[in-house]
């Protein structure tokens, strides 16, 4: 096999290890019903959806290591209050004792 398809073939397979899906966070809209902090999973912002994330579960986490942890806990908590939709974005899923969690990268209170 010659030296361009093999490169070729390293490219294909890398685009295809690599799907665009799970690349970029996914938006999800919903109502919060229900908002905790977790002391035992290391003082995590947990709320739940009023829909499934890309994880499969209405769960959703705020890590407390995210740089914008603060401005998370405010547009989740004002929409709660409020009783405003929000537009969430998750960047990935967590496993925390057998329930899947989407981790939240970013997200915005709707109108």
């Amino acid at each position: 096999m010659s030296f361009k398809k093999v490169v070729l073939s390293t490219f294909a397979l890398a685009a295809l290890a690599v799907s665009p899906a799970h690349a970029q966070p996914a938006e999800f809209n919903g109502t919060i019903l229900k908002i905790w902090n977790e002391a035992t999973s290391g003082s995590e912002f947990i709320f739940t959806l009023s829909v499934n994330g890309r994880c499969g579960t209405p769960h959703f986490q705020v890590s407390r290591s995210s740089t914008n942890y603060q401005e998370m806990m405010a547009i989740v908590l004002a929409a709660f209050t409020a009783n405003k939709p929000v537009g969430i974005y998750v960047a990935s899923c967590r496993n925390y004792q057998g329930i899947s969690r989407n981790i939240v990268s970013h997200g915005y209170v709707s109108k």
